[in-house]
């Protein structure tokens, strides 16, 4: 049977959580610096690329249909 917590937060409306809400382990030190490593070494620079990569196609698109800027 799944057993049900109720609390109340600080705004003193009511929480309820589930006993496998309850149940999850807090996270360890190791795993939160692999999570930092992967966003700051990984993700970052992937997205980085991906953005500056992103507009610039716009922009070449954009100037192949448009033409170039008339200045």
């Amino acid at each position: 049977m799944n057993s049900i917590v109720s609390m109340r937060c600080r705004a003193g409306s009511k929480v309820t959580m589930s006993k496998d809400e309850q149940a999850q382990p807090e996270p360890k030190r190791s795993d939160e610096l692999l999570t930092f490593l992967f966003l700051t070494v990984v993700l970052a620079p992937v997205a980085s690329v991906a953005i500056v990569g992103g507009y610039g196609f716009i922009v070449w698109m954009s100037q192949l249909i448009l033409g170039p800027p008339v200045g």
